[in-house]
């Protein structure tokens, strides 16, 4: 009995709420809508303030896109409505046109959210529609009034203004045609100045005719205009608009229509509007045209009507300003005759035409021309020339000031741009070697007011080139952006950090009291650069080679810092790079041999004033020599004889170690492909090549040429890079090394274990042996932790099946080597320096 009780009640309530909800219904302004899973409307209620005007029957039983055209045609907008429904998601304020019963399309804007039963399927949407068309019409009349300012701003007079607002008028409105009219001011008689539209033609008959009394000073909208005799036949009611200048009508704005209704009143607003704009125009014009004999005035004129123009009493209010100038600060024309030039200028710039304005006022100059900042009714700032001069009445008062206001902020923000890049490197953003130069200078001139001292320390990297040449620009470019973070990170706010170019940055540490505390800097920025950096997914290291120079110390010149820093960074790359120097005065002779070195070599290089020397190597266990390192050494005619690894660093510093390393292949395959002719027994050649050589992709081509031009089998050729191979642009390497594998030739690894090269690293390349670095072994039997690296190596070879070469052998240590399983060795203990010739001899002797 108590559930037929409670079911009756939830009966009752659910009935209660459903009269309740039809009450709200006929209430409502809203439309009420409902739709199946499957988006079909299947309920469509009218409203209390509408009625039934949509064509309900053309709606219900379809979806919105089968009723509605998309607005705007935009193909997307009812995929992205789809896409909502099927996500199950409430919508607001989705626009729909729909058919309404008089014929007319109707707007509205539909808002819904999904219902479900009590399992959670899908019923359907419910919601409710509102009416947009008024919205619709407003944005339609603000796209109007927009391209109506823009066709008046961009017109030079009114005949050029009209074609365009005519028409603009006429399709928005709904008008068949139209026509504009001025009073000419000789005669008082109506004058033609424009039409658009078919019939119009007949209003040239009607030039000359007095104004008529339908001319007033606010619109009219004449229902049945069948009385004008100069009316196109098509026409049945008139849209009359004054053209005004100081509340006076001066012309008119016609509209004609076949159709009688009435225009909507926001729409005559805005036709008002325009017309007054039309008003000052056909004034602008005709004040232009009595003026045209002043070619000065002229241009003024023009200048004037396609700026902003403003009049500012003597307490900086505005007492006028155009439409330009409103467009430009954002203000409308009520807004900023509220406000003063102080108001909305920038802070920074109330008073920069103070002094000028004084003068202004009191007759010293009679205009004057200025650049501030004003701020835009949003806050930005908008950069502003000014002309300003003074309006006088006759007698002399002073009644306002006409200022002339150019939006320049285009002009301001190239300026600054490229001030910026005058200073500043584009790819890094750290200041160039000009700003640099600038600061250097200052603070030269503040460490001596100051007693102070400051550091420049000049840091070069070391193997960019590789990357760069191996990986590409763009590799490099962000390698380059990289170092520049971390350099920038090394410092204080109060140093600089510059970019002179290529690899090449600059460091200045201000107030600098000890040697030290530049060293600490430059052993920072070397463990910064340590760590790799992504590049094309794979990691890249570079190291740096730092020179410091100390301002002011002793009698060093300003504009010496730099390039003293230059210099001792030289000297910090010929010791073996990945360190720092401090500059001192003994360096200057140190540079001026670099220099003399480099310069003969240049020349040495192109007559061949060198000599392809070799070292020996020989079996571990047997001491047989099984192949000779081909080396170069130079005997210049000013100086001693330079030994191979200063050559090498010197020729790798003049750009010149690939175009050596080059010859030095070609001697060393003619004189063992000799050694083979003569009868010797088989043993290689061991030539050195750069990494950048591995990377290049012509290496193979002139490694390819040089054995079949000189004969020599491919077996009997060794190729030694270095670990760097490893680290930069693998992939590339290790594709040229399989080409080369494929003819025959041999591929060590040199000096391993000097530098950061991992087992995996090896295992990519396709190689033959190992060569442990004499830094490595002298000393050995002595040294324990050399020990325990040689045997890592030898038995990391022995994984890999490589032979185990060991390079600056002395006899004290070859015996230890062999013991731990060296296959080879070369150094003191095996012949070296031997020409081509004794080679020849050596191998006659052990055989």
């Amino acid at each position: 009995m108590a559930a037929r009780k409670s079911g009756a009640a939830r009966s009752s309530v659910r009935k209660g709420a459903t009269v309740a909800f039809d009450a709200l219904l006929a209430v409502a302004a809203d439309y009420y809508w409902e739709q199946d899973a499957h988006h079909r409307f299947t309920v469509w209620r009218p409203t209390s303030a509408h009625g039934d005007a949509v064509d309900a029957g053309a709606l219900l039983g379809r979806t919105s896109p089968e009723a509605c055209p998309a607005p705007g045609d935009d193909p997307q907008y009812w995929v992205t409505h789809r896409a909502r429904l099927e996500a199950r998601e409430a919508f607001r304020d989705v626009m729909h046109t729909l058919p309404g019963r008089d014929g007319r399309s109707r707007h509205l804007s539909l808002s819904g959210a999904p219902a479900f039963d009590p399992a959670g399927e899908l019923l359907g949407y419910r919601g409710i529609a509102r009416d947009a068309d008024a919205l619709v019409r407003l944005d339609k009349l603000l796209e109007l009034e927009g391209a109506l300012v823009r066709a008046l701003g961009e017109a030079d007079d009114l005949a050029s203004a009209l074609p365009l607002v005519l028409k603009l008028t006429c399709e928005h409105g709904g008008f068949t045609a139209g026509a504009c009219w001025t009073i000419d001011e000789q005669t008082g008689l109506l004058r033609l100045r424009g039409s658009y539209g078919p019939g119009t033609e007949s209003f040239a008959l009607a030039a000359g005719a007095f104004v008529p009394d339908w001319l007033e000073s606010d619109p009219v909208w004449l229902a049945d205009a069948a009385g004008r005799r100069e009316k196109p036949d098509a026409w049945r009611s008139t849209l009359v608009v004054p053209l005004t200048m100081a509340g006076s009508p001066i012309g008119a704005l016609e509209l004609g229509t076949a159709e009688q209704a009435s225009p909507e009143p926001r729409f005559v607003q805005v036709l008002r509007s325009v017309a007054v704009q039309l008003g000052h125009l056909h004034a602008r014009t005709a004040a232009a045209e009595r003026l045209r004999e002043s070619e000065s005035r002229f241009a003024s004129t023009m200048a004037l009507a396609a700026i902003g123009i403003a009049h500012v009493d003597d307490d900086g209010r505005f007492i006028y300003v155009n439409p330009q100038l409103c467009a430009m600060l954002g203000y409308s024309e009520s807004e900023l005759l509220a406000r003063t030039v102080k108001d909305i200028s920038h802070p920074e710039d109330v008073d920069t035409t103070r002094e000028l304005s004084a003068r202004l006022r009191s007759g010293a100059i009679a205009s004057f021309k200025a650049e501030k900042r004003y701020l835009r009714k949003d806050g930005s700032v908008v950069w502003a020339g000014l002309t300003i001069a003074v309006k006088r009445a006759r007698d002399g008062r002073k009644l306002y000031d006409i200022s002339i206001v150019e939006d320049i902020s285009a002009r301001k923000e190239a300026e600054q741009r490229i001030q910026y890049l005058a200073n500043h490197d584009a790819l890094t953003g750290l200041p160039n070697r000009a700003r640099f130069t600038q600061v250097l200078a200052e603070a030269s001139e503040a460490a001596r007011r100051n007693r102070r001292r400051f550091a420049v320390l000049f840091v070069d990297l070391d193997r960019f080139k590789i990357i760069n040449d191996s990986m590409g620009h763009e590799a490099g470019d962000s390698m380059l952006r990289a170092v520049a973070a971390r350099l920038r990170g090394c410092v204080r706010a109060s140093d600089v950090v510059a970019r002179l170019g290529g690899d090449e940055f600059v460091i200045m540490l201000n107030d600098v009291g000890e040697p030290s505390i530049a060293g600490k800097v430059a052993a920072n920025v070397l463990n910064a650069l340590a760590d790799p950096v992504s590049i094309q997914g794979q990691d890249c290291t570079v190291s740096a080679s730092i020179g410091i120079c100390l301002h002011p110390d002793g009698d060093q010149e300003d504009q010496a810092v730099l390039r003293n820093a230059d210099m001792a960074m030289y000297l910090a790359k010929q010791s073996g790079k990945n360190g720092y120097r401090l500059y001192v005065n003994e360096l200057n002779v140190l540079a001026a041999e670099r220099a003399a070195v480099e310069e003969q070599l240049h020349a040495a290089i192109e007559r061949e004033e060198y000599a392809v020397l070799y070292d020996a190597r020989i079996d571990a266990a047997t001491s047989d020599v099984v192949a000779f390192d081909a080396h170069v050494r130079w005997t210049s005619p000013e100086l001693e004889a330079v030994p191979a690894h200063k050559l090498a660093r010197a020729a790798e510093a003049a750009g010149l170690l690939v175009p050596l390393n080059r010859k030095v292949l070609r001697a060393a395959c003619e004189a063992c492909a000799a050694w083979q002719r003569a009868g010797m027994p088989a043993v290689r050649v061991a030539v050195g090549v750069a990494a950048g050589q591995v990377t290049d992709h012509a290496f193979f081509t002139e490694v390819r040429e040089a054995l079949l031009t000189t004969g020599l089998d491919a077996r009997l050729l060794e190729l030694d890079m270095t670990e760097d191979v490893l680290l930069y642009d693998a992939a590339r390497a290790a594709r040229t090394l399989t080409l080369l594998k494929s003819l025959g030739v041999k591929v060590a690894v040199e000096a391993f274990g000097t530098g950061k090269a991992s087992f995996a690293d090896l295992q990519r390349f396709p190689l033959d042996a190992l060569r442990l670095h004499e830094s490595r072994v002298a000393n050995i039997a002595l040294d324990l932790e050399k020990q325990r690296h040689a045997e890592g190596v030898i038995a990391l070879g022995r994984a890999l099946g490589l032979e185990i070469v060991a390079t600056g052998v002395a006899a004290a240590d070859a015996e230890f080597l062999r013991a731990n399983g060296c296959t080879a060795l070369a150094g003191p203990v095996a012949p070296r320096f031997l020409t081509a010739a004794d080679c020849a001899a050596v191998v006659r002797e052990r055989s």
